[in-house]
């Protein structure tokens, strides 16, 4: 992985509140602008967040940060549909600002369910026409759970990034058809949950009841990685090299030490 060519993506989501199954808390000022002193040398270029991520736009954007392209999701849309249209570009507008940026790179649908109605679909749709043209953001996209979300709403609309789990044990998006669907139309494929929220990185032994379904599986994925002399960090990373066109690899980062060794596991 050339520095010009960095797919890290970092996420947002511990920015401001406890996150992940390992609970970790939210991340210092401090720890986050060291977090970014180095992803300006290593040429990472993207940050991933959410409208509805406890105060992550507000340390974002005392960073006040130059050249890098911020992705956003929006969710819990108004019920009525006459608030639809003004609520999304209030919102994108009240963004940019916390962020301290002009325009987003991407804007993404948190809950797909969202374009459910078509009359509602509609004016959604409007305003993302309307932020586009008025260059508030560069892309509009999804950020799914499941592959047959895209069966449902793909074709609704010219959408250009795809945001959707993709790691070890979940490799749907793949076998679906979809990345590669994905891929002959030019649109950005960007993966999360490469660790699941943590759960791939935990010892077998600290499992939880909650988790036990997947108990068999960890222990064998934790077995493969001692006898083949690799973290099971490097190991998550590394399976996204597998494949080609991906994008970019969205991670939540604790301080500059871990972005380090992902960065370099990723290479």
């Amino acid at each position: 992985m050339s520095q010009s060519k960095c797919k890290i993506c970092i996420g947002a989501a511990n920015f401001g509140e406890i996150y992940g199954i390992n609970k970790k808390k939210a991340i210092s000022q401090r720890a986050l602008k060291r977090i970014f002193q180095y992803a300006k040398q290593k040429n990472i270029k993207f940050i991933d967040t959410s409208m509805n991520y406890k105060n992550s736009d507000f340390k974002i954007g005392k960073i006040k940060l130059k050249n890098i392209n911020i992705i956003t999701k929006i969710s819990n849309f108004p019920k009525k549909d006459s608030d639809l249209e003004n609520w999304i570009i209030n919102q994108v507008v009240t963004s940019c600002k916390k962020l301290k940026i002009k325009s987003l790179y991407g804007l993404l649908i948190h809950k797909t369910n969202e374009l459910k109605n078509k009359k509602r679909s509609k004016k959604i749709f409007k305003a993302f026409d309307y932020i586009i043209k008025k260059r508030l953001v560069k892309k509009i996209g999804l950020s799914i759970y499941e592959p047959k979300e895209l069966n449902r709403y793909f074709k609704s609309y010219n959408f250009g990034i795809v945001q959707a789990p993709l790691n070890i044990f979940d490799r749907r998006l793949v076998s679906s058809g979809w990345f590669k669907k994905l891929k002959n139309k030019k649109v950005e494929v960007h993966a999360r949950s490469i660790f699941l929220q943590g759960l791939l990185l935990k010892e077998s032994s600290k499992i939880t009841s909650k988790f036990k379904k997947w108990k068999k599986q960890i222990i064998y994925f934790e077995k493969w990685t001692n006898n083949n002399n690799i973290s099971k960090v490097e190991a998550c990373l590394r399976l996204t090299n597998n494949f080609t066109g991906l994008d970019q690899v969205i991670l939540g980062i604790r301080d500059k030490d871990q972005l380090n060794h992902n960065y370099l596991a990723l290479k």
